[in-house]
């Protein structure tokens, strides 16, 4: 139905309010077919993939902690079934963007831990699902590896979490050689954290 809606005309804005709405509450989230629903929403429209992305961080603090792993499974459901200019948005302007925030947030915000539930979940999608290994190398390449070096320690505690558990991060397109390369230069980057300066960078490092 919506391909004979004119994104840009003035008589799709109560649609896009009316689509919106559905992700402002946990009613649609919680149950399977509303997340197929809500996944399908992404590919409308390359713009309205922001205003999306916008409306679910509004409301993360006001969902429970429980239902983290639904809307990153809305967010992975819209990946899996995108392409072309869609896709690149999905994993640029959304995924990427909440390794920015769970690289900066402060570690005492609750946004902090919601977002990096939504991260965990794609971490855990890794071993399991074609192209998942690609994207999170490629999309934490600008920031991971920078925080771990940042001169603030917070965001240097934050990388490191994320590391942990996201440990491996690999492209699945290396040969032997740069593969066993580069896990040693991220068993070297773990090994660093437990020479970190501050406490609790440190103590990821171990439990990592």
């Amino acid at each position: 139905v919506l391909q004979y809606f004119d994104y840009d005309s003035e008589e799709s804005n109560e649609v896009k309010d009316l689509l919106l709405h559905y992700f402002m509450g946990p009613g649609y989230i919680k149950r399977e077919e509303g997340r197929r629903f809500l996944s399908f929403l992404f590919t409308w429209n390359v713009n309205f993939i922001q205003l999306i992305h916008g409306t679910i961080k509004n409301q993360l603090l006001s969902f429970p902690r429980s239902l983290m792993n639904h809307v990153a499974e809305v967010y992975f459901r819209a990946w899996k079934k995108s392409s072309g200019e869609i896709l690149e948005v999905i994993e640029y302007s959304c995924i990427q963007d909440f390794m920015h925030h769970a690289v900066h947030l402060p570690r005492k915000s609750p946004l902090h831990a919601r977002v990096r539930e939504i991260l965990s979940y794609f971490h855990k999608q890794n071993k399991s699902r074609q192209g998942v290994e690609e994207v999170l190398y490629r999309l934490y390449q600008p920031i991971l590896w920078r925080a771990l070096k940042a001169r603030n320690s917070e965001i240097r505690s934050n990388a490191a979490l994320l590391f942990s558990d996201a440990f491996p991060i690999l492209d699945p397109r290396f040969n032997r050689q740069d593969l066993e390369k580069e896990i040693q230069r991220q068993f070297d980057e773990l090994f660093a954290l437990l020479d970190d300066p501050q406490p609790l960078t440190r103590s990821t490092g171990i439990l990592a």
